[in-house]
């Protein structure tokens, strides 16, 4: 008797969360998304940009700039301090949200995670279904995000890093 062996290629979803620790914050002290706001930490005795709304990045501020170069680019700033308990608590959250689509998913960096997703898309009609659903899920909770799928992580990542719409799929 012959076996057939079905090879499948692995399948994995990044996403990436740019305004992470900025959205946390101002959604659960009610800021206007319009406000330009920062989030900010201490690094060598120097207080750097840790992240910051859609708002202030539109503006030119990016992580890791200084506060005062940020606040001479933008002076009406909301600067708030970084809050690691709020952080680990959304992501232990979202972690639980994202076992709903894979039940294997890893933290890759403070804004973002990736899932392999092989085998699970066809349970939500495809992987670009899936995909929105995601998207869906994570702006219902006040977060932004871009997603990529790929054949490999790095692919993944790359797809939602450096591509312009919200969500691709990298053949």
């Amino acid at each position: 008797m012959n076996k057939l062996i079905l090879l499948m290629s692995r399948r994995f979803l990044f996403i990436f969360f740019p305004f992470f620790s900025a959205e946390i914050l101002s959604s659960q002290k009610r800021f206007p998304s319009h406000r330009p706001i920062l989030v900010s930490h201490n690094k060598f005795g120097t207080e750097l940009v840790y992240s910051m709304n859609r708002s202030a990045a539109n503006s030119g501020i990016f992580p890791s700039m200084t506060i005062t170069d940020a606040l001479s680019i933008q002076s009406n700033c909301l600067i708030l301090e970084k809050s690691m308990l709020r952080e680990q608590f959304l992501e232990q959250m979202l972690i639980k949200e994202l076992r709903k689509f894979s039940p294997w998913i890893s933290k890759k960096t403070n804004n973002s995670f990736i899932l392999n997703i092989t085998g699970c898309s066809h349970l939500f009609n495809g992987e670009k279904q899936m995909a929105k659903k995601i998207s869906l899920a994570l702006k219902i909770i006040g977060l932004s995000s871009s997603i990529g799928i790929g054949d490999s992580p790095s692919s993944a990542m790359a797809a939602a890093i450096f591509v312009d719409n919200h969500s691709m799929i990298l053949e």
